[in-house]
């Protein structure tokens, strides 16, 4: 009754402004109300109503005149901001544990399943004039307007359709314009998805069941996000791509018609350590923000049945690596490594192949500007600008985000300890070579392989899926191109020629292959093996009679030798390094060239007999060198031949002695000529060129990669070269130093006498070529009288 008086007196007080008093006695103005605002309507009063009200009346007579107190306390309004707000803490607190971040509640934008990419740039399309846009497009477009219209006409069993996700339709400009590019480079013809989480959530609901509760469980939005670009690609096919990555090249131009899995290789990393400094899943690992499938891959079938069962796994006390083994680039790459190797080329009945493209293709990023790779070659397919990048270029709350909210699985994220990188237990990968047709090279990591021409031949097939000795491997025409050409050119002019006409008619009995007479006791086996190889190809009668033949000297990894054999031509290849040997074997038999390549392990020089490519001494310090990753300069060849036939030093054999420089292929020291030393750990025939090749009327093309024993190999070749049945082009890397520190004293020798035996149209390129040519012309560039273009 009390309280209710006090109150009473303070709402009936005629006063606007009073003073009330607080729990401790403190008096505070309030300005009050208008009266007729507050007053209750008249109502009915009961009695005991009314006997309350007189005890109120008598309590507020014996009050103070100068005290009005209310002991009923009600809540101020910035209390009322303040429960407000710690809702709000509550709700972002528990979407943060739930999703990882704040982006899983968002509005719905319809019932579609995606949503077309011209909705989301429309704008951009309002304020760009068309003249404005055709005329910022690359003059090659028009030139390749015929070829993609027929490239169009193809069918192909990836879909013509591009998804893409990102956690809503509110885009920035700079995503949109990299949106757009993917229409300008594709036109009409591919249909653009875009999905939203909503959108992601509802297709994985609907579409796969059975991987709804493991999507639901995953902790982290970019594993969501993983798995979704996994399953959409499984249940529709097409194209995967970032919300920030580029489209550089029209897709149908890469994209074959019986690819059923195209990936590419982002990165490659020879130390292990290294590779865990950059967040790296594997030391060479596939790119995820790019590739494109048929639907029902066995693959992602594989992929997407490791993270169902491993959703709530730990694979590392590491965040980032433990999403990159949930459902990154980890997982990705062993699945698509091992199917890839499980299922070949060769294997022409199998339809769900992988062929996997090299760096340059899908693994350029545009932030890492000191890389080989730069964002301006040509061979670019498509550019990754990792603007939302979970890695590491987040925006900086992002960032802060992430920190703040790793503490639910491993701890601080700034404070997590670097992790070995796992191994793929792989001996060799495999690259799709940038050639047409295309064909695949095993290739060996990063500083692990043979060098030849001073050059990792392997790290430059990854990268960039061509090789071209001391050029650049995006300059143009391409050697392989010229090689391979030339031999095309050569079967079409011994179609119709009389040679061909006398290689149908029937073979008189008891035929052989021709074989050399000149050849020495110990080396007549193989020298009659190469040349029955090269006779059998002479002699196929229905098939290929006019096909040219590639002799390839110093193979290496066998570039140019697969690409030879993948337009049909037959090849006679001499290696010796058991490095390069391994791969390239295991490229014949990855592409089913076994019927088209042979490989002679034999080296060649001026005179026959045996060479010691390793001596006993040496054995263990070449052991030690290759278990070590150290590689020497790759000669292809340890073709350290004389015209001499003895073991010792001779003013005429000065290459035989003890003093010979290491430039041979492998762990070659020394070679002896016709020597049975005991010492010698390592034997090989030695052949003559003439003596291996004879009257063969097949060889179209000559290459020789010596690394400065290409003069002796030309001496042993000179009775065949003089020949009418010579092959029209021979290919030299030209090496003077190297060629006097093997013994031949005047290289430009070897010039002169290519030049007398009719080799008169020459053609060099190279570095030092290049370097004299910017010399010869930096007058009439610097006058402005000289242009690339002319």
């Amino acid at each position: 009754g009390l309280g209710v008086a006090a109150c009473a007196e303070v709402i009936n007080s005629p006063t606007p402004s009073a003073h009330y008093r607080g729990a401790h006695g403190e008096q505070h103005p309030q300005t009050s109300p208008r009266v007729s605002e507050l007053r209750p309507p008249p109502q009915r009063y009961s009695s005991h109503t009314a006997h309350l009200a007189a005890h109120a009346r008598v309590a507020r007579s014996s009050l103070p005149k100068d005290s009005s107190s209310c002991t009923h306390h009600v809540p101020r309004t910035a209390v009322l901001w303040r429960m407000l707000a710690a809702m709000i803490i509550f709700l972002v607190f528990v979407q943060a544990i739930s999703c990882g971040m704040f982006f899983c509640v968002r509005i719905p934008f319809g019932h579609r399943p995606y949503v077309d990419y011209r909705d989301l740039i429309s704008e951009l399309d309002a304020g760009t004039p068309a003249d404005a846009a055709d005329a910022g497009k690359p003059a090659v477009a028009a030139a390749s307007t015929a070829y993609l219209q027929q490239q169009l006409s193809v069918p192909k069993l990836i879909p013509r359709a591009i998804h893409q996700t990102s956690y809503s339709t509110r885009l920035s400009a700079t995503a949109k314009q990299l949106m757009r590019s993917w229409k300008e480079r594709n036109g009409d013809s591919w249909q653009l998805r875009f999905y939203s989480n909503d959108a992601c959530l509802n297709f994985v609901r609907r579409e796969f069941p059975e991987y709804f509760e493991a999507y639901m469980n995953l902790p982290k939005d970019v594993e969501r996000a993983d798995f979704f670009r996994y399953m959409i690609l499984l249940r529709l096919g097409g194209v995967y791509a970032d919300i920030d990555v580029e489209c550089r090249q029209p897709l149908d131009s890469v994209i074959q018609p019986a690819d059923t899995l195209l990936v590419g290789w982002d990165d490659e990393v020879g130390d292990p350590t290294a590779a865990a400094q950059r967040h790296l899943a594997r030391q060479r690992q596939v790119a995820s923000w790019f590739f494109a499938a048929a639907p029902g891959h066995p693959v992602l079938r594989q992929v997407c049945d490791h993270i169902a069962r491993n959703a709530m796994t730990v694979f590392s006390n590491n965040t980032v690596r433990d999403s990159l083994e949930r459902t990154g680039q980890g997982v990705f790459t062993d699945m698509v490594l091992k199917w890839a190797l499980q299922h070949p080329p060769a294997k022409h009945d199998d339809p769900w192949k992988v062929r996997i493209l090299p760096r340059v293709a899908f693994g350029v990023r545009a932030s890492e500007a000191n890389d080989e790779l730069r964002p301006d070659l040509p061979g670019v397919v498509v550019l990754h600008h990792f603007q939302n990048s979970w890695q590491g270029n987040w925006p900086a709350h992002r960032k802060a985000l992430q920190n703040l909210f790793s503490w639910r699985r491993s701890g601080s994220s700034l404070l997590e300890p670097l992790e070995h990188v796992q191994s793929s237990n792989v001996t060799h990968y495999p690259v799709s070579v940038d050639f047409y047709p295309p064909f695949t090279m095993m290739t060996d990591l990063v500083g692990t392989g043979d060098r030849q021409a001073a050059a990792d031949v392997s790290a430059a097939i990854t990268a960039h899926g061509t090789w071209q000795p001391a050029v650049a491997p995006f300059r143009r025409p391409a050697v392989v191109e010229a090689l391979v050409g030339a031999l095309s050119r050569h079967s079409s002019s011994m179609a119709n020629s009389p040679a061909a006409a006398a290689a149908t008619a029937p073979a008189a009995p008891g035929s052989a292959a021709p074989s050399s007479s000149k050849s020495t006791s110990g080396s007549t086996s193989t020298a009659g093996q190469a040349a029955a190889a090269l006779g059998s190809i002479s002699s196929s009668r229905s098939r290929r009679v006019h096909q040219g033949v590639l002799v390839d000297i110093g193979a290496g990894h066998g570039f140019f030798s697969l690409a030879a054999a993948a337009r049909g031509h037959r090849v006679v290849a001499f290696e010796t390094s058991a490095g390069s040997l391994s791969a390239f074997k295991a490229s014949i038999a990855y592409n089913g060239f076994g019927g088209l390549i042979d490989v002679q392990e034999a080296v060649l020089g001026a005179q026959a007999g045996t060479a010691c490519l390793q001596q006993r001494k040496t054995q263990a310090a070449a052991a030690a060198l290759s278990s070590g990753k150290q590689q020497s300069n790759h000669s292809n060849l340890a073709m350290l031949n004389a015209p001499g036939s003895s073991s010792s030093a001779s003013s005429d054999n000065p290459i035989a002695s003890a003093q010979q420089p290491q430039h041979s292929h492998g762990t070659a020291d020394t070679a002896v000529v016709g020597s049975q030393d005991a010492d010698c750990a390592h034997t090989v025939p030695q052949l003559r060129l003439s003596d291996v090749l004879a009257n063969n009327t097949a060889v179209a093309v000559l290459r020789i990669s010596a690394h400065g024993q290409e003069g002796w190999i030309l001496e042993g070749a000179l009775d065949y070269l003089t020949n009418d049945t010579k092959p029209q082009v021979i290919y030299v890397e030209f090496w003077p130093a190297e060629m006097v520190a093997a013994g031949y004293s005047k290289p430009t020798r070897l010039i002169q006498q290519l030049y007398e035996l009719g080799y008169t149209d020459v053609a060099h390129a190279g570095r030092v070529c290049d370097h004299r040519w910017q010399n010869v012309t930096q007058v009439m560039r610097s006058q402005g009288t000289f242009s690339v273009s002319a």
